[in-house]
């Protein structure tokens, strides 16, 4: 693996919606913290810049860590931080995953990865299952139109957040 000065990495993400990953994720790809209603009229300013590798919580950048093997002397694991989801797809069907909601977010980063035998978890990353999953016929504020309660057949939203990166960071 080659990493050079200005080098993006890019990947993606993807797996069964829950409460907790629908915070986290709609935090980063807004910017809005702390909501449980999105209101998207195109006039947004939150997130505009911010300074590469700078301290930040999930409204501004995530990690990722992809654990291997993990085991002693299998450097296989890889945590990449300052990822920002440029593209978050969520998706539902009450005929299918028993009508739990998935979600598809792509992530960039210009941060140098680190590489080693295993990662630890923390409070705000994806390795905690949990068993809060969002579902479609949740008759709740998952499924509500304008304040209104509806029942739909399937659901698919994207967002796109571009991503430029400025100068050499890294």
């Amino acid at each position: 693996f080659h990493w050079g000065k200005g080098a993006t990495i890019e990947g993606s993400v993807s797996g069964l919606l829950t409460d907790e990953l629908m915070l986290i994720l709609m935090k980063n790809i807004t910017g809005i913290d702390n909501a449980t209603i999105w209101n998207f009229d195109g006039t947004s300013t939150e997130n505009v810049t911010f300074l590469h590798n700078a301290t930040s919580d999930e409204s501004l950048t995530l990690t990722f860590a992809y654990n291997g093997v993990g085991a002693t002397g299998f450097d296989d694991c890889v945590k990449v931080p300052g990822c920002v989801i440029t593209s978050l797809t969520i998706t539902g069907d009450p005929n299918e995953d028993g009508g739990r909601m998935k979600f598809d977010a792509s992530w960039i980063s210009r941060t140098p990865i680190a590489i080693g035998s295993t990662y630890a978890s923390s409070a705000t990353s994806f390795t905690a299952y949990r068993e809060t999953y969002v579902y479609l016929g949740d008759y709740g504020y998952n499924t509500k139109v304008d304040n209104a309660d509806v029942l739909l057949k399937s659901f698919s939203m994207t967002i796109d957040n571009p991503v430029v990166f400025g100068g050499f960071g890294g």
